[in-house]
């Protein structure tokens, strides 16, 4: 995937603000914030929707359906292929990539073996 591509989801679609101690919202401000109004890159959505699998939360129909569409499945006329986007989400990083966030929480890959991101 190539980083920068925009999903058309807007960040505040894939997950909720964060909720501290007491209940309340968090709202961050910085690059990649929750809450933004900009959409977000594949890779934020895939690294974002990875954390939320880990917490027990699927993606949402709309979400599932964007990614299929950058994929390049039409959720009407491949229907039946709409499993290949799940298992895109649910697949692990190969053995030599690793996930990576730079200062402004973007999300990049690293291949350790031959140092391409």
């Amino acid at each position: 995937m190539v980083f920068g591509l925009k999903l058309g989801l807007k960040k505040s679609q894939v997950e909720p603000p964060p909720r501290d101690d007491s209940g309340e919202s968090r709202q961050q401000t910085k690059g990649g914030a929750i809450g933004a109004k900009g959409a977000l890159t594949v890779n934020e959505f895939v690294a974002r929707t990875k954390r939320s699998r880990e917490k027990g939360l699927e993606p949402t129909k709309p979400e599932l359906i964007a990614y299929a569409r950058y994929l390049g499945v039409d959720p009407i006329t491949d229907g039946d292929l709409m499993w290949i986007a799940d298992e895109a989400l649910n697949a692990p990083l190969p053995s030599e990539w690793t996930e990576h966030h730079d200062s402004a929480d973007r999300v990049f890959y690293y291949n350790v073996q031959t140092h391409a991101s």
